[in-house]
């Protein structure tokens, strides 16, 4: 019986995105697959925004940004939403936690010019109830995470007393007083940071601690290192997931700029390993900083630094989605599989031409060897020969493998 063109294209779909589905089903696809990262569009303008964190019951998201255009970047905003899911609808200041310790100078002309705080937040988490917040300080010479609480979510959040994590003693002068991006579990009992105080010697020089503690009346324990994900490049914006077994963070190792990677682990006492660059999520002459995941770990929100001649022109919230529409997701791994491909061209190439070279050589060799020699040889020159033979067929057929696939996406 002949099977038509179309039905054969819509019978290696389905089993293309079947054997997908088995394959993530089995864990063979160790991490997610994202949508095309988008800006979000809602709070972009001709400012900056930064450090994103995403609410636990995704209405909220909390970033930093210089809007006011008085050069105060350390200036806290809440985008909200009605639902966990959907644009942003409406945006409002913090400004009972940003005026804390600071002071305004009206000008002849109308405009305010703000005063910076003497004790300016650098990054903010908050817990799953939206009753407490985490904040970094970075004052000189004495730096740490403050805990501030409130009754209800209607309340204004303001600036809290309570260090949970204080300053190490250990830090250079280089980084003196500074912690890096936060992030807790749901529990709230581990806190990760981004740290100076490590023993890194290269500039930038942070690398991610965690602390624990017994219950949330507690302080945290002095920060270590994490175990598994230290590199001698910088590794720095931590986001632990709610449950502890997985860490989302940024790293410029390999000299790329900063890009998302993850790492995983089967229990909380167990080091973090399988370290894996997110690349869905890799954007060309930009650096990828602060990731933040919604809890159940289905969104991403971070910040993207585009560059120009290796220098930050602007910072921008970007967000994706994991993909789970099975066509959708089919059509994803093609392209990835083809830009994947097409990487690894050249060195195909470059192999294929070292193996007929050293055909040429066998041949060579073949003429003035004699005996058990000449049969190793010979032996060799079969295997070279069908492995050459073997590279062409299969890349032949992966090609038109794509080619049908391309097609079934169409009819």
């Amino acid at each position: 019986m002949k099977i038509c063109k179309c039905t054969q294209g819509r019978l290696l779909l389905t089993v293309f995105v079947v054997l997908c589905l088995s394959l993530c089903a089995a864990g063979a696809f160790a991490q997610e697959h994202w949508s095309q990262p988008q800006p979000i569009t809602e709070i972009i303008g001709d400012f900056n925004t930064a450090a994103p964190f995403i609410s636990s019951d995704g209405k909220s998201l909390y970033f930093r940004s210089d809007q006011n255009h008085m050069n105060v970047q350390t200036r806290f905003y809440a985008a909200t939403r009605p639902q966990a899911h959907g644009p942003f609808t409406s945006v409002m200041e913090l400004a009972v936690l940003n005026d804390a310790n600071s002071y305004s100078i009206p000008q002849p002309d109308g405009r305010i010019l703000f005063k910076a705080p003497a004790t300016p937040i650098g990054y903010v988490w908050v817990s799953a109830d939206n009753l407490r917040m985490y904040y970094t300080t970075t004052l000189m010479l004495s730096g740490g995470v403050v805990c501030t609480e409130r009754q209800n979510e209607t309340v204004p959040w303001r600036r809290g007393s309570r260090i949970v994590l204080g300053s190490s003693s250990q830090w250079p002068v280089k980084n003196i007083g500074m912690y890096g991006r936060i992030s807790l579990t749901q529990d709230e009992l581990v806190i990760t940071v981004a740290s100076g105080s490590g023993t890194k010697t290269s500039l930038p020089a942070m690398e991610l601690q965690y602390g624990t503690r017994n219950n949330i009346s507690e302080n945290f324990d002095s920060a270590m290192a994490i175990d598994g994900l230290d590199s001698l490049a910088s590794e720095s914006d931590p986001f632990i997931m709610p449950d502890g077994l997985a860490i989302y963070f940024v790293s410029n190792r390999g000299n790329e700029g900063y890009r998302i990677f993850k790492a995983v682990r089967a229990g909380r006492e167990e080091a973090f390993g399988n370290v894996q660059l997110v690349d869905d999520l890799v954007l060309p002459e930009c650096n990828l900083r602060c990731p933040a995941l919604s809890t159940d770990g289905t969104a991403i929100y971070f910040e993207v630094q585009k560059t120009i001649n290796g220098q930050m022109t602007k910072s921008d919230i970007y967000y994706s989605e994991v993909i789970k529409e099975p066509t959708v997701l089919a059509r994803h791994l093609i392209e990835h599989a083809m830009i994947e491909k097409d990487k690894v061209s050249d060195s195909l190439a470059q192999a294929q031409e070292f193996e007929r070279e050293a055909m040429r050589n066998l041949e060579i060799a073949l003429k003035d060897a004699k005996g058990i020699a000449r049969k190793n040889l010979f032996k060799a020159k079969i295997h070279l020969a069908i492995s050459i033979v073997r590279q062409k067929i299969a890349d032949r057929e992966i090609l038109e493998s794509l080619d049908e696939l391309e097609k079934a996406m169409d009819f």
